[in-house]
């Protein structure tokens, strides 16, 4: 549901921590739950200033590693690859 602005804005900052931590945690699964995770990255309309202030938590850092995961592509997906690319063009 954070992909839709007025919703994602009633988000606490604990409950944004916790829909990182699930979609960070999916994408070294496997091939399709890491593309649907990057995916879900991508359209995550979570204001940018809330993830500045998850630095703490260590998820900016975590988001990056994940990003960087998908573009080196280890099941080499199309998919992930464009799906990084465009989470990248967001990241803090």
């Amino acid at each position: 549901m954070t992909h839709h602005e007025a919703i994602a804005a009633s988000f606490k900052r604990t409950q944004i921590s916790q829909f990182f931590d699930v979609t960070l945690n999916k994408l070294e699964n496997n091939k399709r739950t890491c593309a649907l995770s990057v995916w879900a990255l991508g359209v995550q309309r979570v204001l940018n200033q809330e993830v500045f202030q998850l630095e703490r938590d260590d998820t900016v850092v975590r988001m990056m590693d994940g990003i960087k995961f998908a573009l080196n592509n280890p099941y080499k997906s199309a998919t992930t690859t464009q799906e990084a690319l465009n989470v990248s063009q967001y990241a803090p």
